[in-house]
């Protein structure tokens, strides 16, 4: 080896060597207050008599009159919002009532065409009175219920590599 070459690794050496200082962090001192002895002050009065507030100013007939305008109509208001929501709670109550009345209705109706259609398939004279159609739709009913339907088998996808794909695309 030539020396050269230890005077390079000498110099390398050295500059991984070097670092930089690193920061100091100073604390500061705590400021310490030293506990306050209560000291007696002496009761002394001054003769300053305080200040009686301003007497407020009064309001004129004109204003007076105007406020008492306000209050009334103020109060008009407040009862013409409460007739309103009266009136649309009982709407509402009202049609509560129609709605229930409506499926109480509808749900009597199909019990009794149940009734009807079974009392129809057991005897099997009583045909003539219910529709044919009504019986058909009822049947296909009682079909769909007796016989599941097993779900379809999802469709096998093809496998993917686990490696992400990337396109590269020239400009």
């Amino acid at each position: 080896m030539s020396s050269i070459e230890l005077e390079k690794t000498e110099e390398i050496a050295k500059d991984l060597g070097e670092s930089k200082p690193k920061r100091k962090y100073v604390k500061k001192p705590k400021v310490v207050i030293p506990d306050v002895i209560p000291v007696a002050v002496p009761d002394v009065v001054p003769d300053v008599v305080p200040a009686e507030p301003k007497a407020k100013r009064e309001r004129t007939e004109k204003q007076k009159l105007a406020f008492e305008k306000c209050l009334e109509s103020k109060r008009e208001k407040t009862a013409l919002r409460k007739e309103e929501k009266a009136q649309q709670l009982s709407l509402l109550s009202e049609e509560k009532l129609m709605k229930a009345e409506d499926k109480l209705v509808k749900t009597g109706i199909k019990l009794q065409k149940k009734a009807l259609i079974k009392l129809a398939l057991d005897d099997g004279d009583g045909e003539e009175e219910i529709p044919d159609s009504v019986i058909k739709a009822v049947l296909k009913k009682r079909a769909a219920k007796k016989q599941p339907v097993a779900p379809p088998a999802p469709a096998p996808s093809p496998p993917q590599s686990p490696s992400r794909r990337y396109t590269f695309i020239d400009n």
